[in-house]
């Protein structure tokens, strides 16, 4: 019961943080890079667990040997989920740009439809009819909460912005997929996993960050953008505060990556990709308590909707003749 508790907990944590840090560095003026920032900072919150790693492996009386087992070969098979992570949550990112974040949250309940396509398709699993009950609830809480949102604004190319989180939904159901495969036939356990990813993460993210800065963010047209990463490390040191937010980001990422990739061994990554769907709930309530969303009627709707999805799911619920 403690995995999904820290799991959700750090995911609203992280996600709450993530939104607060950019409304204190954007109270001067935007800062388009501090998107691109923050994945650095997620990918270095997952390659410090090579710490409690290594804490592990030495401590007294303990034998750790997972990281002798390991081929070349299946080091680099730690590479792919890292590389999904990074393609589907660019995607979103710029799916984000083109649609409003309503449209937004509807697409992005496609996941566990995606995640348990792939789980089936891929590891064999089964999914009986209560699950799949349960996953089409959760699907249409999902775009009842988005709908509940501002429907005037639906971007400025919505098609484009729709097919672009569709895609990058489609990779993130590959990482988790992935993930599960690797704890059920590689000998590496979540910390490791975790850690690895990370440090892949990071190497891929701070090349992408010197080309692009090289290229782009240093030229006069990019100065300011999306690529002037001068401009989010100007903001940092004119802000403290950004400093330590992100130390308690990285903090967060790491509890939230160790539990979810643990509920994947334990459970599925159709059960993880849930739970990742239900801190939506979560930052819902956060957001209510300190008065940064205002209450409305649908949004509370879906959410029931939602948690009712995930309830059936782990039967704790029961639909009646949908046991098979």
């Amino acid at each position: 019961m403690m995995l999904p508790i820290v799991m959700l907990a750090s995911g609203v944590a992280n996600t709450i943080l993530s939104k607060y840090q950019d409304s204190l560095a954007e109270d001067a003026g935007p800062v388009k890079s501090m998107a691109i920032f923050q994945s650095l900072n997620i990918f270095l919150g997952e390659a410090c667990l090579w710490l409690y790693v290594f804490y592990r492996r030495y401590s007294r009386g303990w034998r750790y040997e997972s990281l002798e087992r390991l081929t070349l070969k299946e080091k680099a098979t730690l590479a792919l989920p890292a590389i999904m992570d990074i393609s589907g949550s660019t995607l979103m990112n710029v799916g984000l740009l083109f649609t409003s974040a309503s449209i937004y949250q509807m697409t992005r309940g496609s996941l566990i439809i995606f995640v348990a396509l792939f789980s089936i398709t891929f590891l064999n699993r089964y999914i009986g009819r209560n699950q799949w009950l349960s996953l089409a609830f959760v699907v249409f809480g999902v775009t009842i909460v988005g709908y509940s949102g501002s429907t005037a604004n639906v971007g400025s190319n919505p098609m484009l912005g729709i097919t672009a989180v569709l895609i990058g939904q489609g990779f993130l159901a590959i990482q988790f997929t992935l993930e599960e495969y690797i704890l059920s036939y590689i000998h590496v356990d979540p910390p490791e996993l975790v850690a690895y990813e990370g440090t892949y993460g990071v190497v891929f993210v701070l090349l992408g960050m010197v080309l692009s800065y090289y290229f782009i963010g240093s030229t006069e047209a990019g100065r300011y953008g999306w690529f002037d990463y001068s401009h989010v490390f100007s903001r940092l040191n004119e802000l403290p505060i950004l400093y330590f937010i992100s130390f308690v980001i990285l903090v967060s990422i790491a509890f939230f990556n160790v539990s979810g990739l643990s509920i994947t061994q334990m459970y599925s990554a159709t059960t993880r990709s849930l739970l990742d769907i239900g801190r939506t709930f979560g930052i819902w309530i956060i957001a209510l308590l300190f008065g940064m969303e205002s209450f409305h009627l649908l949004q509370f709707a879906g959410f029931v909707l939602l948690i009712f999805g995930i309830a059936t799911y782990h039967s704790i619920i029961k639909f009646p003749y949908a046991e098979v």
